[in-house]
């Protein structure tokens, strides 16, 4: 329950309204007028020295006690704050830790995954490399066979031309691919990460990195392999 506070001052409106009533008229046109202005003022200034007296005396009591308020809080803030700070000392500490293991973990399993790609890039590099060299041997046996042809000697069955056999074999091969292809990688989500796909598990990252290295590996060959054997079947 809420107590209203008194407030009294010496001087009422009612005397101010008094003044108010007396002083109104006043005119310092003429010396008594002026005597007369000059000690309304005079009385007006003491009326307002004693307001300004009183106001402070009132609120003294009410500035003591807000120090006393503010020391009682900050007395008990210490004591509060002397549990909780050593408390919040330890969970930042906890926390740091599991944030490094956490980022370690990370790290490590991005690398595993980065040094996978690179080995898949490698092999993605000398199967181009086999591939063109093996394109560039078609065609110099076509221009061979081109300049000086030979009348191919009847056999009860036809043997597969070199061009046929590698267009078997990138058959196969854009097939298996395809398979691997198809497959949902990790990276296939923006926001993933190896760390949580894989629980934290190092072997489970691992194999993961690896699987989504052959995918990647498997979507990029596909295409190419798709290209050469279009060329090669138009050339047959």
């Amino acid at each position: 329950m809420t107590t209203a506070i008194q407030v009294v001052y010496d001087v009422t409106d009612d005397a101010i309204a008094l003044k108010r009533g007396k002083y109104a008229l006043l005119s310092a046109d003429t010396r008594e007028g002026y005597e007369q202005v000059r000690l309304a003022i005079a009385d007006c200034r003491e009326t307002r020295s004693a307001i300004e007296k009183r106001r402070k005396e009132l609120k003294a009591d009410s500035l003591e006690y807000g120090r006393k308020v503010d020391a009682v809080a900050k007395h008990l803030t210490e004591q509060i704050e002397a549990i909780e700070q050593p408390l919040k000392a330890q969970k930042e500490a906890i926390d740091a830790e599991k944030a490094r293991v956490k980022a370690e973990k990370e790290a490590a399993a991005q690398k595993v995954i980065e040094e996978r790609l690179r080995a898949e890039r490698e092999a993605l590099a000398q199967e181009r490399a086999a591939l063109e060299s093996d394109r560039a041997a078609l065609e110099a046996q076509r221009s061979a066979a081109t300049a000086a042809p030979v009348e191919p000697k009847p056999t009860a069955q036809a043997s597969e031309s070199p061009v046929g056999a590698v267009l078997r074999q990138i058959h196969a091969l854009i097939a298996e691919l395809e398979a691997k292809a198809k497959r949902k990688a990790w990276f296939d989500n923006e926001e993933s990460n190896a760390c949580d796909n894989s629980g934290g598990n190092f072997d489970d990252a691992y194999e993961g990195g690896c699987r989504d290295g052959e995918t990647a590996l498997a979507r990029e060959l596909v295409p190419r392999l798709q290209l050469l054997r279009n060329e090669l079947e138009a050339q047959s």
